[in-house]
Parts: C-alpha cells; structure tokens; sequence
C-alpha cells in the first residue's frame, strides 16, 4: 500500500497489484534481457517458447510471495 501512495506511476503501471514482487521481476528480467547475458540465455532457452515459459513460471512464483494479496488462497 505504502508503495503505491509513494509511487502512483507505479501503482498505476501494475494495476495497484503486487507492486514490489512486479516492479522487482521488471528490472531481474530487463538485466536478463541485456546483451551481456545473451550467451547465458543461449543456455537456458532453446527457444522463444521455453524463454516465455521460463518467464511465465517466474512471475507465478514471484507473485506467489505476495503476503498481502487477498485475491491468493489462503
């Protein structure tokens, strides 16, 4: 809550929805994405469809540390 009354931008960027947990896998996956990294990539994605899993399954675990999400069961 406290983030986004500091940072509206950012609340509005992410819905008001886990706005640490997504503004973290923003920059960990731009820092991924930089061309310093592409030979690491190489090794970890055969392919477009397993990098877009490998980031799918990312942001669930992310969002799942989400403590103050009432939409997660609980």
């Amino acid at each position: 809550m406290q983030l986004g009354t500091e940072n509206p931008a950012m609340a509005e960027k992410y819905h008001n929805k886990s706005l640490a947990e997504q503004n973290s896998l923003d920059l960990a996956w731009g820092i991924l994405m930089e061309d310093r990294f592409a030979n690491l990539r190489s090794f970890l994605f055969v392919s477009e469809e397993e990098l877009l899993r490998f980031r799918q399954l990312i942001v669930n675990v992310v969002l799942a540390t989400d403590i103050f999400d009432k939409g997660k069961p609980g």
